[in-house]
This record gives structure tokens, C-alpha cells and sequence, in this order.
């Protein structure tokens, strides 16, 4: 009869707790506390808090910004001859190819380009041809760094020995018969830059590592908050699209372009070249609202990110944040994000870990 009382009293204490923390849902105008509790009445209930609450304001140089930098100042290395390599890796519509070609127009480079497809012979002979320019991009050609051949392929052809004046080397062979070109050599030198990038890289792979220690490397690892931002700074003063119906460049205002970016960060497009498309809709059916519908349509079949991965980019979006405001101290950083989210202290030096 004792235990039998102990186990109601256990069970009464339990009742009368605060539920377990849930991981809180992200939302693209904000954050979401959602933790599961028996409120009293008459209780606050918790509320949502925006990064712009939990920092107090905003001033600081949105990281597409800063990603987008450092791939102009890197390919401008790449194109000097001062880097032998570069490598992107983000998902698309994030203006990593754009950014890449206007910083070789601006050194005056025009890169030789391949993408879709290309085989550990063919990508050779190509390296062959084309020793001497000064970049070649390899532009989302993904199947190639799961490829053995042609990541050695790589690796021949953006690091070498050093000869006696201090000038890399860079060798490039290939000792197989299978598929010999009598007027492409068994070895040459290769003096051209490269320049890389995909969507997604294989995991765990020690080749594809190795490559990547003899590259500068920039991941595009931004969320929607800042995605949408950044689309609405490159709109200040209206924006200049092309609309090829009409065979003509047309100018949407700033306000149209804002409202059509609420519809976007409604729909959670973070694809930035959706944005030009969104514009031209609104040119040609604004009036009528049409322009909606058809975004919708075109929006329905493009791929979105799942709520796990959106979450964790809000988390990263916060912390970030937080860490840029030189006004908080380290336990009001702390504290923060604690309410913010509902996790612990633990957790948000894991994620600032990761992120410096």
C-alpha cells in the first residue's frame, strides 16, 4: 500500500512540472518559442522573438554579402595566378557562378567553361588543350569528385613539386591505353587556374579531402532571413530586369519589388534568381494579381528545404547575430539564446564552435 501511495505522489509530481522543451519551429518572419507547457491561468503565455529583438537592432554586413566578397577577392587570386584553385559549395541560386564570372570580367578573363557531364579521359584531354589559359571553370559538375580518376585528375592539376626558382610544377599523366589520343601526350604541365562548384560534395571521402587542402575552399552556408535581405538591399532604388517578350530592359520600382519579395519570403524562395522572374510576372500581369498564381505554379515544383534544415539555418542565423553585437556581453549572449530558443547553454557553444 506504500508504494502503491508513492507511485500516485510521483505521478502528481510530474504532472505539475513544465513540459519537456520541444525544438522550437522556425518561421521566416521570426522565431518561435515552442515549448509544450501547462500554463496556470492567468499566466504569460511565451511569445515570438525576432533576431532583431533578441540583438536589439541590426548593423552589420549580411553574410551573402560577405560570401560574395570573398569569392570575387579569391577568383581575382585565381586569375592573377597567385592561388592555383578555388572551390564553392552551396546550394543554387545564391550567386555563386555570378559572382565568380564578374570578378574574371573585371580581371578581363574569360574562363573556359564546362558543366554537365565529363569523363576522367575527355577531362584530360581538356586539361591538355587548354594548359594555358589562365581559368577554367568547372561549373556544377558534381559526378566528378565522386569520380577516383578525375579527382586525381584534379589534384595532378592544382598542386606540384617546386623547381629550383621557387615556380610550382604542376604535372598532369595519364598511363592507361584505354581511350589514347595519339595527338594528346602520356604527361604534360599545366599552368591554368581552377576554379570549382557544386551544390553538394561527397562525405567522408579522404580523396575528395585532399583535394580540398589544396584549394581555398568558401561554403555558401546562409539562411532565408538573410537571403531575403539581400534581395531586398540589391532592390533600394528599384531594380532593371529584361523582359524578353518584349524585347526590352523595364524598370520595377521599389515598392513593387518589395511587395513582390513578401510573396517570395511568404513562399520561402530563397533562390535568387527567382527573384528576376517574380519581376517580370509582376511587369506583364500586376495589375490583374495574375502574376501571383503563376509564381505559384512555377514555385510548387521547386525543391524547398525541409523544416529540420530550416530550423538549424535560423539557429545559425541568431547566433551569428548575437555574436556580431559587440554591446552583449557573453552570458547576455547566452541568455538570449536561451529564450530564444529553449535550449541550453551547452548547445549554444556547440553552434558557436561550429560557426567560427
Amino acid at each position: 500500500m506504500e508504494r502503491f501511495e508513492q507511485g500516485i505522489l510521483r505521478r502528481r509530481a510530474t504532472n505539475s512540472t513544465v513540459g519537456t522543451a520541444h525544438p522550437f519551429l522556425p518561421s521566416v518572419f521570426g522565431w518561435t518559442r515552442a515549448f509544450k507547457r501547462r500554463t496556470p491561468p492567468g499566466s504569460q503565455k511565451s511569445r515570438c522573438l525576432s533576431v532583431a529583438q533578441v540583438c536589439g537592432g541590426e548593423s552589420r554586413m549580411l553574410r551573402l554579402e560577405q560570401l560574395q566578397d570573398s569569392v570575387r577577392t579569391l577568383t581575382h587570386l585565381v586569375a592573377d595566378g597567385d592561388l592555383s584553385g578555388l572551390f564553392v559549395i552551396g546550394p543554387g541560386g545564391l550567386g555563386k557562378t555570378h559572382a565568380i564570372r564578374a570578378a574574371l570580367e573585371e580581371r578581363g578573363v574569360t574562363p573556359g567553361v564546362f558543366n554537365a557531364h565529363a569523363s576522367p579521359y575527355g577531362l584530360y584531354c581538356e586539361f591538355y588543350h587548354r594548359r594555358k589559359e589562365r581559368v577554367l571553370l568547372l561549373d556544377d559538375l558534381e559526378q566528378i569528385y565522386t569520380s577516383l580518376p578525375c579527382l586525381s585528375l584534379l589534384r595532378a592539376a592544382l598542386w606540384g613539386m617546386r623547381d629550383a626558382s621557387g615556380a610550382m610544377v604542376r604535372s598532369v599523366s595519364w598511363t592507361s591505353p584505354i581511350g589514347k589520343d595519339d595527338e594528346v601526350p602520356a604527361s604534360f604541365q599545366f599552368h591554368g587556374g581552377l576554379i570549382m562548384t557544386a551544390n553538394r560534395v561527397p562525405k567522408r571521402s579522404e580523396i575528395f579531402e585532399s583535394l580540398r587542402t589544396r584549394v581555398a575552399t568558401v561554403k555558401f552556408d546562409v539562411g532565408a532571413k538573410d537571403v531575403f535581405l539581400f534581395m531586398r538591399r540589391i532592390c533600394r532604388g528599384g531594380r532593371q530586369v529584361f523582359d524578353s517578350q518584349r524585347g526590352e530592359t523595364v524598370r520595377i520600382a521599389e515598392d513593387e519589388c518589395a511587395a513582390v519579395i513578401d510573396f517570395l519570403e511568404l513562399k520561402e524562395a530563397t533562390d535568387l534568381r527567382m527573384l528576376d522572374h517574380a519581376l517580370v510576372l509582376w511587369n506583364r500581369h500586376g495589375e490583374r494579381e495574375q502574376w501571383k498564381r503563376l509564381l505559384e505554379v512555377i514555385l510548387a515544383s521547386a525543391p524547398r528545404a525541409s523544416r529540420e534544415k530550416r530550423r538549424r539555418q535560423s539557429e545559425d542565423e541568431l547566433v551569428e547575430a548575437l555574436l556580431d553585437d559587440v554591446s552583449l556581453s557573453g552570458k547576455e549572449r547566452v541568455e538570449r539564446y536561451q529564450e530564444a530558443t529553449g535550449k541550453s547553454r551547452a548547445s549554444f557553444f556547440r553552434r558557436q564552435r561550429r560557426l567560427r
